[in-house]
């Protein structure tokens, strides 16, 4: 067995890649069925009995070219040159083209005769082809065409049934196929030699042939702006043209018939979906496109039976389903590679540019490596599935970012990227919220969107940050009881995001009772939140305090029950102004859409801190967490409340820390707390006001609250630094 390296085939542009398909295509039909190929280091390469002579000598020589026939477009039965030559000509390699063209252009005359419309014209002939012509013709038709429960259907490879613009695919091929064979007065032997040698291996540059090459290779279509004086004819290497199209039917649709009816002839061809404009720079929302196709990379050599098989089934699932759009198949690639042995896929879309003319596009490569990231993503289809072109604009361009950003995330796999993700969709969601309207008129498709465990998005969403810290643990705030009255219990989601709870548990559009998440500075919802909880005043459940008694002091229940615990760390740096608060107020709206009353949603990280705490932080912060707490200076547990004005009085900057601060020294003194002289005014300068009243939202571990009583009140005169 010989390896050769076939230089002139690469995976862009597509016609390039299709390229190779054709040569082990054909190779593996006509000369040696042991043949297996592969991609390495962006060039295919064959390995076979036969070394690059004899290669060149097969195709010069005994090439058998594919019956490609269209004779239900009129340029495909007409007076073309090449096919002039191909039915004068005796060579018996042209025989079984010949008479495909000849039946079909047989069949083609009554109907044609008959004057009906266009499209009832065509799907007849079609038929009749189908049901005519030898299973090598119907190749062709089976790649160009497929037939739905609505009609033929005509997926975007081969343009409009064979038609691209005013260049009739099967036409241009019988005359290319006539030059590379030197059928009638066609090229000498050596230009044809130097033409099929540039083609398999880049060897030399012989001249190239006025044709057209259409969407498979943009860089070489011509027109408009593409040379310097502003227009540039389309040239072509008769042997790319040839072997781009012998490849393009391994795409043919046995896919289709294999899974019964469909409606789509996109979705229903190999690798093919609904186009999605994002993940590419020149990504526009109002951009024609008429669909994808993303083509595999494999790194080991395989046959042409196991190609065979892989472009007959030709299809990737996602979230049990087939991917119908660019974005499912990105997240849908990993599983189908790792089942296939595919390496990667090159992501084409087929858009219009330049007027009406379209282009096969390369758009990116994306690996197969397996992101257990990606599987949380199904569960916002329920929702992204329902909006469609009928949504307003800015629902629209919402989804659009979700799509871009779940590319980013499947790419990348980092946690900051599906942080983006939520980020997006919560923006998503506020919006759909928003559009009352257009949810009423789809009432039945267009429902909240709940139950995305926690347990299952933290593990891919933590990125280590204090941002992300803070904001889980301000998301999982919850009560374990109903409020006065009745009711579900009370969460960080039911009072700032789009949904309330009603009996039953079932979830409904509402407009929070804590509004502007997404427009006021995070710190007046926190104080919004406050107020909200001060005035519901819900009744604490009873728990198990264990032994000794509790003294409480005076003021209002506004912490919640239950929440993820945040580090003291990560509280210190919010409380100084270290944190990204915009950061914060982001990934809050994202992770309030998660359901945090599970296993795993409240482990606490490590506590301690090893920095100095600031005096506002250690006086203010224990009186908004929940439970009783012990100080080294009294063997009764503390139970600190905060009077209700606090929460407003902080959101007015400096001088209501100071008012706080001074308040909170107070109130620990009368508890009997050996508190040191502390001055409120220099206390409230080591912290930011904001910072301060978000930190007062989290919760920490019960020997962090007491390490702060410590800072405030310590064990001897030592570390009054901390004061």
């Amino acid at each position: 067995m010989t390896i050769q390296r076939l230089s002139g085939c690469r995976p862009t542009p597509l016609a390039s890649y299709l390229k190779a398909l054709g040569v082990l295509r054909l190779v593996g039909e006509q000369l040696d069925t042991s043949v297996g190929g592969w991609w390495q280091d962006d060039h295919f390469h064959v390995e076979s009995r036969s070394d690059s002579d004899e290669l060149v000598g097969f195709f010069l020589d005994r090439y058998v070219p594919s019956p490609v026939v269209s004779p239900w477009n009129k340029d495909a039965r007409g007076d073309k040159p090449g096919l002039r030559a191909l039915l004068t000509s005796a060579d018996p390699r042209l025989s079984e083209f010949r008479l495909a063209l000849e039946r079909g252009t047989a069949l083609a005359g009554p109907i044609v005769a008959l004057a009906l419309k266009k499209q009832v014209e065509k799907e007849l002939i079609i038929g009749a082809c189908r049901a005519e012509l030898s299973d090598d013709a119907v190749r062709w038709l089976d790649a160009v065409v497929v037939l739905t429960d609505r009609g033929p259907k005509f997926p975007p490879l081969l343009g409009t049934g064979g038609n691209m613009g005013r260049s009739e695919l099967s036409a241009q091929h019988a005359e290319n196929v006539c030059r590379v064979l030197g059928i009638g007065k066609g090229p000498d032997r050596a230009l044809r030699e130097r033409w099929l040698r540039a083609a398999l291996f880049d060897e030399g540059r012989p001249p190239l042939f006025h044709s057209k090459i259409g969407q498979f290779d943009p860089g070489g279509a011509g027109g408009a702006n593409s040379a310097p004086d502003g227009l540039a004819e389309s040239v072509v290497n008769p042997w790319d043209a040839v072997l781009t199209i012998e490849g393009a039917l391994m795409f043919a649709s046995s896919a289709a018939r294999r899974l019964g009816p469909v409606t789509s002839g996109t979705v229903a061809m190999p690798f093919t979906v609904r186009a999605s404009h994002v993940g590419y720079g020149s990504s526009a929302s109002e951009e024609g496109a008429k669909g994808e196709l993303w083509v595999p990379l494999w790194h080991r050599s395989s046959s042409l039976g196991e190609l065979n098989h892989l472009f007959s089934e030709g299809r990737a699932e996602w979230n049990g389903r087939q991917a119908r759009s660019g974005v499912d198949f990105a997240r849908a690639v990993a599983n189908l590679g790792t089942d296939r042995g595919i390496a990667s896929f090159v992501r084409y879309l087929f858009v219009e540019r330049f007027g009406q003319s379209t282009f096969a596009v390369p758009v990116g490569i994306h690996p197969t490596e397996a992101r257990a990231s990606v599987a949380v993503l199904a569960n916002l289809d329920p929702l992204l599935d329902r909006i469609g072109s009928d949504a307003p604009a800015r629902v629209r361009v919402a989804k659009r970012r979700v799509d871009a950003n779940m590319l980013v995330a499947v790419h990348t796999g980092t946690p900051r990227a599906l942080q983006d993700v939520l980020i997006a969709f919560a923006e998503l969601h506020e919006f759909v919220r928003q559009a009352r309207g257009w949810r009423e008129r789809n009432r039945s498709a267009i429902r909240v969107v709940g139950r995305l465990k926690a347990a299952d998005w933290l593990p891919h969403l933590d990125d280590g940050s204090g941002e992300f810290e803070v904001a889980a643990g301000l998301a999982s705030n919850r009560d374990v009881s109903t409020a006065a009255g009745g009711g579900s219990p009370t969460t960080m989601r039911s009072l700032v995001s789009t949904v309330a709870m009603r009996s039953g548990r079932a979830e409904v559009w509402s407009d929070p009772e804590v509004d502007g998440l997404w427009r006021r500075p995070l710190a007046a919802v926190i104080a919004d939140v406050f107020t909200r909880r001060t005035i519901d005043q819900p009744r604490p459940q009873r728990v198990d305090l264990g032994p000794g008694d509790v003294v409480e002091s005076h003021g209002v229940d506004v912490a919640f029950h239950r929440a993820r615990r945040v580090a003291l760390d990560s509280l210190v740096s919010l409380a100084s102004g270290e944190l990204d608060m915009e950061r914060i107020r982001s990934l809050l709206s994202a992770l309030v859409l998660l359901e945090w009353s599970g296993e795993g949603a409240a482990v606490a990280r490590s506590v301690g801190t090893g920095r100095l705490v600031p005096a506002a932080v250690a006086a203010v912060v224990p009186f908004f967490q929940t439970r009783p707490v012990r100080s080294r200076h009294t063997t009764q547990r503390l139970r600190l409340r905060p009077e209700p004005t606090w929460p407003r009085l902080l959101t007015t900057g400096h001088r209501g820390v100071v008012a706080v601060v001074g308040r909170a020294v107070h109130r620990l003194r009368i508890l009997g707390l050996p508190v040191g002289p502390i001055d409120p005014e220099r206390a409230a300068r080591s912290v930011h006001a904001d910072g301060l009243i978000i930190a007062c939202a989290c919760q920490v571990a019960d020997s962090d609250v007491s390490h702060l009583l410590d800072v405030i009140a310590p064990p001897t005169h030592e570390g009054s630094e901390n004061r």
